[in-house]
């Protein structure tokens, strides 16, 4: 049983896509300003307030998807895996490649 998957729910699909994707769109947003003045000379744009904010708004976004994801694993994927193993500390890694699916690829390590 290398691989297999977890069903999760419509609530835990739709909370964990939502925070991946304000991430995402916080990182294109930092990208396109990176993108367009990829070769100014004067770096006074990274010291601006709208970068600023930008910056300090995907680390709070990045912060609160990270431990989405921590609480999801812990609260859920742990027991959900110990239980199809019968291993008491299984070693795994996941993935959600879908979230209409509402299946989480768990890897064993």
């Amino acid at each position: 049983m290398n691989k297999f998957t977890v069903d999760i729910s419509q609530e835990q699909a739709n909370y964990l896509q939502r925070l991946g994707a304000d991430v995402d769109s916080k990182v294109f947003l930092i990208d396109r300003m990176f993108s367009n003045h990829s070769s100014d000379t004067d770096t006074t744009l990274f010291d601006s307030v709208p970068f600023k904010h930008y910056m300090s708004e995907y680390e709070k976004a990045q912060f609160e998807w990270e431990q989405a994801k921590l609480e999801f694993q812990k609260n859920y994927l742990d027991n959900k895996v110990k239980e199809l193993t019968k291993l008491e500390n299984p070693k795994y890694s996941w993935m959600i490649n879908d979230y209409l699916s509402l299946k989480c690829e768990i890897t064993m390590l």
